[in-house]
C-alpha cells in the first residue's frame, strides 16, 4: 500500500470544489436498520458486524434466489472424410485422477448467502461417476474460496464431464450514507479482509497466465486525474472522482463473451486493465477491471464482482445455453473498501461504472449522490458468483475463462469444448424467473 500523501488536487476539480463536495453531499434521512440478514460491513478479522452497527450502508427489500450453474466439458469432435462418406469421431479421455474447482464467495454489499447450504455442488464424469462432496480451499485474492472436487485415483475413460453448482441466498437493494462516509479519512492500517483485495489478479495487474502486466497506463491515468496525490482527499472522494473519470473515459462496447464453434457460450474474456486504459473502449468486464485497477493504484482496496442478473421481463427461463443473443444477464461491478478504523467497521461499497455510463457519459454533479455509486437498487436482482473471471490458481479451462478450472493427472486433455448454463429461480416460485414487482 502507498503512504498517505498530503496536499490537494488541482486537476479538473480543484481544492475548493473538493472541500465543498465533502460538506455538500447528503442522502436525506438515514436509517441503519435492516429487514433481515447481515449488514454490508464486517469487523476486524472479516467477521460480519451486526445489522444495526453499520452507519454507512443500508440494505432493504430482500429477495431470495437460487442460482444453478452448470459447466459442461466435452472432448473434441472431428469429422473423418472417406470415399464411403463422412464419419464423426470424438476423442476418448484417459486419465488417473482429476481436481475441479469453482469459487465460493463471502457476503457482498447486496448479497447474503444462506448460512447452511448456501453453496452446493457436484461433479459427474461420463454420466456415471458422481462426486458430491468437496473441500474448501482458502487464502485467495479478494476473499475468494475455492470448492475442490476430487476424482480419486483410478482408471477413468470418457468423453464428458459436468460441474453443477447451486448458490442460494438473499439479494438486497442498498443505500449509501455518503455524507457519513465523507467523514472517514485514510486508515493507518487496512484490515486483512481489505488487503486481500489488493493482491495480484488476472486482468487487473496480471495476464491470465500469471505474467506481470505493465501498469504504467493505469498509473499515468490516476496520476493525471489526481495530480499525483490520490490520498490527499478522503477515500470516498477519491473513489467517486476516479469512478467518474473511468465512466467518461471508457466507451463500453462488445459483450466480452467467448463462443464455441457451435455457438455455445464458453465464458467471459477480458483485455486487461492496462490495455483498456490505452484503448479507451471495451466490454463491461474491461471497464470494471480498469476501475478496480485505478482504485487500487490510488490506494483503495477494490474487488470485481460477477453475478447473474435476474431479468425483469425475460421470456426465456434459461441463459447461456445455445445462442449468442441475450447476453446481458451476466453483470459485473466493483466494490471498494471503506474502513472506519476507530469503530473497526469495514464496509464494501458497490460501484457499477457501466450502469453509471449508460445513464450519462459525462460525470454527474459530484456534490449529489449518484445511482450506482453506493446506491444500487439493482443488487436486489443480482446473484454474485465470482470475484474473478478464472479461478485464482493454476488450473486449466478451454477457450475462454469460464470461472471454473481443473487439473488432470497424468496428462491434461489438450483439446476440449466447454460451455455454461445458468438458471435462476425464487424459492417461492420454482421453475421460472419471477418478475420484478
Amino acid at each position: 500500500m502507498r503512504n498517505r500523501v498530503n496536499g490537494g488536487w488541482r486537476s479538473g476539480l480543484g481544492i475548493a470544489a473538493m472541500a465543498g463536495l465533502i460538506v455538500g453531499l447528503s442522502v436525506g434521512t438515514w436509517s441503519v436498520g435492516l429487514a433481515s440478514g447481515q449488514s454490508g460491513a464486517s469487523r476486524g478479522g472479516g467477521q460480519p458486524s451486526a445489522p444495526d452497527t453499520n452507519p454507512y450502508l443500508r440494505r432493504y427489500d430482500p429477495k431470495d434466489w437460487v442460482l444453478d450453474i452448470r459447466v459442461d466439458v466435452a472432448s473434441s469432435q472431428e469429422v473423418l472424410y472417406s470415399p464411403q462418406g463422412q464419419f464423426p469421431t470424438q476423442e476418448m479421455w484417459k486419465f488417473d485422477s482429476a481436481v475441479i474447482v469453482f469459487p465460493i464467495l463471502p457476503p457482498t454489499s447486496g448479497w447474503n448467502p444462506l448460512e447452511r447450504d448456501g453453496f452446493l455442488g457436484s461433479v459427474t464424469f461420463n454420466d456415471r461417476v458422481r462426486v458430491e462432496t468437496f473441500e474448501v480451499l482458502e487464502g485467495y485474492p479478494s476473499g475468494t474460496k475455492l470448492a475442490k472436487w476430487t476424482l480419486e485415483q483410478g482408471g477413468y475413460q470418457g468423453k464428458h464431464m459436468n460441474l453443477n453448482v447451486k448458490i442460494s441466498g438473499t439479494g438486497y437493494k442498498v443505500q449509501f450514507n455518503e455524507q457519513e462516509a465523507m467523514k472517514l479519512g485514510w486508515p493507518t492500517t487496512w484490515p486483512a479482509e481489505a488487503l486481500n483485495a489488493t493482491k495480484p489478479e488476472a486482468y487487473i495487474d496480471r495476464s491470465p497466465s500469471g505474467e506481470v502486466l505493465d501498469m504504467s497506463p493505469v498509473q499515468e491515468l490516476v496520476a493525471r486525474w489526481t495530480n499525483g496525490k490520490p490520498q490527499s482527499q478522503p477515500p470516498v472522494v477519491t473513489a467517486k472522482w476516479i469512478t467518474g473519470q473511468v465512466a467518461e473515459l471508457v466507451q463500453v462496447s462488445g459483450s466480452g463473451y467467448g463462443f464455441s464453434r457451435t455457438g455455445k457460450i464458453q465464458g467471459v474474456d477480458g483485455k486487461g486493465a492496462p490495455q483498456t486504459a490505452l484503448d479507451r473502449r471495451g466490454s463491461q468486464f474491461d471497464a470494471t477491471t480498469l476501475l478496480v485497477a485505478c482504485l487500487r493504484e490510488a490506494g483503495i482496496p477494490t474487488r470485481m464482482v460477477v453475478g447473474y442478473d435476474v431479468a425483469q421481463d425475460k421470456e426465456e427461463r434459461t441463459f447461456l445455453k445455445v445462442k449468442r443473443g441475450s447476453t446481458d444477464e451476466i453483470r459485473c461491478w466493483a466494490e471498494f473498501a471503506l474502513y472506519d478504523e476507530q469503530r473497526d467497521i469495514l464496509t464494501w461499497v458497490p460501484v457499477d461504472v457501466v450502469a453509471q455510463r449508460k445513464k450519462s457519459s459525462r460525470m454527474p454533479d459530484l456534490k449529489k449522490p449518484w445511482d450506482y455509486f453506493g446506491n444500487n437498487e439493482d443488487l436486489q436482482m443480482l446473484v454474485p458468483f465470482a470475484f474473478q473471471l478464472q479461478p485464482p490458481t493454476t488450473v486449466r479451462y478451454y477457450g475462454t475463462p469460464g470461472f471454473w478450472g481443473w487439473i488432470v493427472m497424468p496428462t491434461l486433455p489438450e483439446r476440449a469444448e466447454q460451455w455454461l448454463t445458468l438458471d435462476v429461480t425464487s424459492p417461492s416460485r420454482r421453475g421460472g424467473q419471477p418478475r420484478r414487482n
